[in-house]
């Protein structure tokens, strides 16, 4: 998972991005550190919400040219 790279990406620090998607701080190091390699599905959707991408793209690394084109 990509999650660190995503966060990065946005600007946003580990408490951000956690109150943004509506999980502990915990959840998002845990996710980051990979100790916790599959997030639940809810998670991941709260996840991609706020990082305003798709599930799918946390997998990969942010590329900013396709993320400008399709918006």
């Amino acid at each position: 998972m990509k999650l660190k790279e995503w966060r990065l990406y946005r600007v946003l620090s580990q408490a951000e991005l956690a109150e943004l998607a509506g999980v502990t701080k915990s959840t998002i190091v845990a996710l980051e550190n990979q100790s916790e390699r599959r997030p639940h599905p809810k998670t991941l959707r709260k996840l991609a919400m706020a990082l305003q991408t798709e599930p799918g793209r946390l997998l990969e690394r942010p590329d900013p040219e396709k993320e400008e084109s399709q918006q």
